[in-house]
């Protein structure tokens, strides 16, 4: 039991239901990730679990704004799953841009990288329940995180000649069309 103090009397305060939100419908959806937290269970045991849980945002469209998970077992003592967790943080981090998805040190690097995302149901007591099935490049997005707000101006690069493209290499010609004049 935890008592919530003075912090429970709700008393005077001008309240209202929670709004309860359905799941998304399944599809493709624009999204970056904007809050994650790495926890660990039974640390140095050999049932060791480790989860990192992401938390996605809608980018653009009618569910802008709206949230989705995403739990990778990334330590497990089912090596299919941790498997199955690993490729899918390669594969994200891939896909929204990371500089060296082989290697994440810590899950913030990720946030704030646009991703598309698919979504559909889990399966059995989840199947009423969002889940990610894949990740792909958003076309056209940047490919890194947003720069901090302090970075000075560069200044402006000399311009370059433009360079023409090579030309295109000459078709073959048969002997019979060479012969013929053409």
């Amino acid at each position: 039991m935890a008592n919530l103090g003075a912090a429970g009397n709700l008393s005077g305060a001008e309240m209202q239901t929670a709004k309860e939100f359905d799941a998304l419908p399944k599809g493709w959806y624009n999204a970056h990730i904007t809050d994650s937290a790495v926890t660990t269970e039974n640390q140095g045991d050999p049932q060791q679990k480790t989860k990192a849980a992401l938390t996605f945002t809608v980018l653009d469209g009618e569910f802008a704004g709206r949230k989705f998970w995403m739990n990778l077992n990334l330590v497990h003592p089912n090596p299919v799953a941790q498997k199955i967790a690993q490729d899918q943080l390669f594969t994200l981090a891939s896909n929204c841009g990371h500089p060296s998805p082989m290697n994440i040190g810590d899950s913030e690097e990720l946030h704030g990288r646009p991703v598309r995302v698919l979504i559909g149901f889990g399966k059995g007591e989840y199947a009423s329940k969002n889940e990610v099935k894949g990740t792909a490049k958003l076309e056209g997005a940047a490919t890194s995180a947003p720069a901090p707000a302090a970075t000075a101006p560069k200044p402006p690069s000399a311009p370059t000649a433009p360079v023409a493209p090579p030309a295109p290499p000459a078709p073959p010609q048969d002997a019979a069309m060479a012969a013929a004049g053409f």
